[in-house]
């Protein structure tokens, strides 16, 4: 499992998100404020939210889409 880690500036407040890649899956775990979601990535390019409860701050959802296509941008070849 992959990790990263940021912290982005969100309406004035230092925001720390954790993103982990499971192994071998299109999915992934984001730690925002103790909270645990976790994302898929589909087939047609789009990445979903599919458990946990919603994302506490809208404006982070850019941030969490970019580190995911930008740091694991081979999760299409792996299955």
């Amino acid at each position: 499992m992959r990790t990263l880690a940021c912290t982005f500036l969100i309406n004035g407040v230092n925001t720390k998100v954790a993103l982990r890649k499971r192994g071998r899956e299109k999915k992934f775990q984001i730690v925002v404020r103790g909270q645990v979601l976790e994302y898929t990535y589909t087939n047609e390019s789009e990445i979903k939210q599919v458990n946990g409860p919603e994302l506490p701050e809208s404006a982070l959802l850019p941030h969490i889409e970019w580190m995911i296509r930008h740091y694991f941008t081979d999760t299409k070849k792996e299955q």
